[in-house]
Formats: C-alpha cells, sequence, structure tokens
C-alpha cells in the first residue's frame, strides 16, 4: 500500500500529489473534500499537504488540479483558527501521482537553482611597472523606480514580484512624461497614458525584443499584454473579470515569463533615461550545455531510506546514507522532458515493489556520480511505494545567471 507517513495514498482511487509548507507547521489535522472528486489532508504538526484521489490521466494535469486544491484547503483551515500557511513553489521536492494506460506513474520531482557569477580584476601598468589608480567612476543618480525594481527582484513571491516591476516601469516612464492634466483638473487615465508614452518611447527605445507575438506594433502588444491582460487580472478581483488569484498556478508560466521579459525591457529604459546599467556575469546557453552535460554524463539516480535531511549536514559535506540507511540504485536516464536552453537533469525509474525491496521507505535521494554523492535532497517525511508501477525520481538543475532577471519564486 502506497503511503506517506503512514497515511494511504489511495493511488488505486486516482490521481494525488504531496506538497510541503513553505512557512510552517500545520497547527491541527484538517480534511478538506474536492469539488468534483478528491480530498486533501493536511496532517497535525506536519509541514504537508497530501491531496488524493483526483480525476487526473497526466502529470501536467494532476500537478495543476493537485496544487488549487491544496490551496484551497490551507484557505478553507485558516477559518478554523489555523496557521495563515502557503506552499512552497520552488524550492522542495514534489511527489505526484495518476493512473495511465499503463497503471501508477509516481513521481518526485526536485529541482535546484543555480547562480552562476564570475568576476575578472584588471590591473593597469605605467612604462616603469607601477600600478596606475584609476579613479571611481560617477554614481549614478538614485530614483524612485530603482526602489520598485528592487523589491521586484528580491521579492519570492511572483504576483508581488510583477507588481512591484509593473510600478517600476510606471514609475520611470512617468519621468519620461507624466501623464497630462486635463482642463477639469483630472489626471490622464493610466489607459490613455500608458499607450501614449510606450508610443513616445518606442521612438527612442527598440521594445521588439520584450513585446509578445503579435502582428501589432510592439507598443501597442506591450501595452495590451502588460496593462489589459497581465496587470488587470493580478491587480484587480472583481467577479465577472479575468482574476489570477495568488499561488494559482495554471497561469504561473506565462506570469513569469512575461515578467523577465518586462525586466529586460526595464533595465534597458533605465539605461536610456536614467543613464543607470545593471551589472551581471554566468554562463552563455552553450557553456550551461557543457557543465549539463558533466553534471548528468554518468548519473546514477539513487534512493535511500536514510532520515538524515542534509540541511543539518555541513554544507558540502554531504554524504550519501549518513546514518547507515539503505541505498537503492535506479536505472537512470536524461531527463529530457524537462530540459531547456538552463535546464538540464536526470530520471531514475523502476516498480515501487522492487524499489521497497531494497529500501524500507524513500526518505532521500540524489545522484551519484563514480559513486561519489553529486546532488542529494530530502522528502518531509517516509513515502512507501508499494503497489506503484511506475516510480521516477527526476533531479533538475536550472541556471539563473547573476544579475540576470528572477525567474524563481517560491509562492
Amino acid at each position: 500500500m502506497a503511503s506517506f507517513e503512514g497515511v494511504d495514498l489511495t493511488v488505486g482511487k486516482g490521481g494525488g500529489a504531496i506538497f510541503e509548507i513553505a512557512n510552517g507547521q500545520i497547527d491541527g489535522e484538517f480534511a478538506y473534500s474536492l469539488e468534483g472528486g478528491g480530498n486533501v489532508l493536511l496532517l497535525a504538526k506536519g509541514e504537508v499537504a497530501i491531496v488524493r484521489a483526483l480525476h487526473s490521466s497526466n502529470y501536467e494535469e494532476c500537478v495543476a488540479v493537485a496544487r488549487e486544491g491544496a490551496n484551497r484547503a490551507l484557505d478553507m483551515s485558516l477559518l478554523k483558527a489555523g496557521a495563515p500557511l502557503f506552499l512552497d513553489h520552488h524550492r522542495q521536492p514534489q511527489v505526484v501521482w495518476w493512473r495511465g494506460a499503463t497503471g501508477v506513474t509516481l513521481r518526485i520531482v526536485s529541482v535546484t537553482p543555480l547562480t552562476m557569477r564570475f568576476s575578472i580584476t584588471g590591473v593597469v601598468r605605467n612604462a616603469e611597472g607601477d600600478i596606475v589608480r584609476t579613479p571611481p567612476p560617477p554614481q549614478d543618480d538614485w530614483d524612485e523606480s530603482l526602489r520598485f525594481y528592487r523589491t521586484s527582484e528580491a521579492s519570492s513571491d511572483l504576483f508581488d514580484s510583477f507588481r512591484n516591476l509593473y510600478l517600476a516601469i510606471e514609475a520611470l516612464l512617468s519621468v519620461v512624461s507624466p501623464p497630462e492634466i486635463k482642463p477639469s483638473g483630472r489626471s490622464e487615465p493610466e489607459s490613455d497614458w500608458l499607450p501614449r508614452v510606450l508610443r513616445q518611447v518606442q521612438t527612442v527605445v527598440d521594445l521588439e525584443p520584450f513585446a509578445p507575438p503579435s502582428p501589432k506594433a510592439p507598443h501597442n502588444a506591450i501595452y495590451e499584454e502588460l496593462y489589459g491582460a497581465l496587470r488587470t487580472a493580478i491587480f484587480h478581483a472583481k467577479r465577472g473579470r479575468s482574476v489570477w488569484l495568488p499561488q494559482e498556478w495554471t497561469n504561473r508560466d506565462r506570469i513569469t515569463e512575461a515578467r523577465e521579459r518586462y525586466a529586460r525591457m526595464f533595465r534597458d529604459l533605465a539605461k536610456h533615461y536614467l543613464n543607470v546599467s545593471f551589472g551581471g556575469s554566468g554562463l552563455s546557453k552553450h557553456g550551461f550545455a557543457a557543465m549539463a552535460e558533466a553534471m548528468v554524463k554518468d548519473a546514477t539516480v539513487y534512493v535511500s531510506d536514510d532520515p538524515t535531511r542534509h540541511v543539518d549536514e555541513p554544507k558540502g559535506e554531504y554524504q550519501i546514507a549518513p546514518a547507515g540507511g539503505r541505498v537503492f540504485r535506479l536505472p537512470t536516464a536524461v531527463a529530457s522532458e524537462f530540459a531547456d536552453d538552463f535546464t538540464a537533469g536526470v530520471v531514475g525509474h523502476e516498480s515501487g515493489d522492487v524499489i521497497m525491496g531494497g529500501v524500507d521507505a524513500i526518505r532521500r535521494f540524489g545522484t551519484l556520480q563514480n559513486e561519489q554523492l553529486a546532488m542529494v535532497e530530502n522528502l518531509a517525511g517516509a513515502l512507501d511505494v508499494s503497489g506503484v508501477d511506475r516510480v521516477e525520481v527526476i533531479l533538475i538543475a536550472t541556471n539563473r545567471n547573476h544579475g540576470a532577471p528572477r525567474r524563481d519564486f517560491d509562492s
């Protein structure tokens, strides 16, 4: 019987997922039934939401439905004097299962974010060999739009980050051309001002690299997406309108992609209108590909029942199974389903019953290269995968170059 910390996952009744809580423990056990079938269980003093019995037949659908169900359960648990908790969308591993044509598949996914930073220091010498001291460059002038942008990059919440990025762009564009004051004394509406100032900016800055695919001129396409679609859906909550709820999973990829484009647009506008520039360094996609090839080459995914949390080990001195737990190695391949220019990983797979013949439970997992530990991760409890037709353990590394716009968000 597949279970987590002794709780039956009811894999025979449908799909489900286990998500970790990002900011604390659940006070008391709470169960919530979902519309359309399925249920959510929040374990007392636990740090996970367990979603079960969903009518989902593939990974993408199951993740989306399960996350929304878990979020609704957390919403409702607050009414019972629970703590205001939220799911971790980024840093912690997820466990998802679904029933397809070939039986039940259970997938464990861990994503490790990497930030690459390089620096070069040059020394200038004169003909005598003495070091020539160059004066520091003049200090950049501060502008309030930079405060909004810094807050946007610092926030780990996607919607909060997007809101502050929009405000950064708004503050900067108001330097270019502030809203006009009408004869009535009222300020020019934003729906008139923004397309006007974007049209003005287009004559100085090429906006095409930041516009969404559209047959319209870049400034018009940006206005329709940035203001008409994204801002309206994120800033408003009136019934009957297009509204995106916080932590809603289905729109995250679109918002993250657009946010990265508009962060680059803000930087380009700041360079032209504020005479400031943003530093950064890192790998090209070809450099990352070379690093990724070395990372996945000859890698072997393993699982272990060792209870040691890697966060409790000295950083950089992790071991395969510090407490002497059992280790089971899985047949391993490249995780091509998740690969892109700055993402790479490996997948290990085996039947649940075979795995349970090698370990008592899955608590710790990772990758080995030449029998040396390469990557390591933990689950929040003991996972039993008995009766699961196919277990997939996927470890992914994704790169964001130092100084590049943020695209990794926890909530």
